[in-house]
């Protein structure tokens, strides 16, 4: 009896440990994605903002458009934060 009880523990906790090895690689991936898509995002913007004349820049200032931008992409990466443990998530169980 004691042996089957052995067995059975050992085969709960190989299942578990690959459960959350796998959680731990998905969330890691998602991770990884979703910080190179934002960097990418940030340097296309950045390269795009110092080809732009000044005169736009300034106009763009004094409407607080900045704060719309960087309000914006803050909206996306939480946004893509939370798709990515929704995705952790569904995998796991």
């Amino acid at each position: 009896m004691l042996r089957i009880l052995a067995i059975l523990a050992e085969w709960l906790l190989k299942n578990a440990v690959q459960k959350i090895l796998l959680g731990a690689g998905l969330g890691i991936v998602s991770y990884l994605t979703v910080v190179a898509s934002v960097k990418a995002a940030f340097m296309s913007l950045v390269g795009s903002v110092h080809t732009m004349p000044t005169a736009i820049l300034a106009i763009m200032g004094m409407l607080g458009l900045d704060h719309v931008l960087g309000t914006v992409a803050s909206v996306s990466v939480f946004i893509l934060t939370l798709s990515s443990g929704k995705l952790a998530i569904r995998k796991m169980s």
